[in-house]
């Protein structure tokens, strides 16, 4: 999905570095066209199924983290503009034990992207965090004249 010169509060990016925003929720764009993302209906409703039906994946329940992290097992990578207290950041989602020199640049690219749609946004604050929500990199910016912070090969995340 081309992103249209909009800036979105929510991405997927796929394991070969396609971005696409995120209208509503993540879930939602899975379930929406769950082909894109290498899955069936018949996968997510058999999940769904198993952990309490499709109310668990609207709510935010089991059955949707099961499924995300099936994802980010893959290498996808899931982004969301977070507002917390007055403090805007990005938050990027990646299985750590996937951190590949591909899956860094596709979250460059992604970065450089976002980045290139609206300029205002390079000094927004990047967190970078796990399948358990634990931050594994902080602090930096989208973008910096003086150092690409997320020039993410030169970072270890473990």
């Amino acid at each position: 999905m081309t992103i249209h010169n909009e800036i979105y509060d929510a991405y997927w990016i796929d394991t070969n570095g396609e971005v696409i925003g995120v209208n509503d929720t993540h879930i939602a764009t899975i379930i929406r066209n769950p082909t894109q993302f290498g899955i069936t209906t018949e996968y997510i409703n058999e999940i769904a199924g198993s952990l309490g039906g499709v109310r668990e994946l609207r709510d935010g329940g089991t059955a949707r983290d099961v499924i995300m992290a099936e994802l980010l097992s893959q290498g996808w990578v899931r982004v969301r503009k977070s507002n917390r207290k007055n403090n805007e950041y990005w938050t990027i989602q990646l299985d750590s034990k996937v951190i590949t020199e591909k899956l860094k640049t596709n979250i460059q690219q992604w970065s450089n992207l976002v980045v290139g749609i609206n300029k205002y946004i390079k000094t927004d604050e990047v967190r970078i965090i796990n399948l358990k929500q634990e931050l594994i990199y902080g602090g930096g910016c989208l973008y910096s004249e003086q150092s690409r912070i997320l020039d993410l090969h030169k970072t270890d995340f473990i």
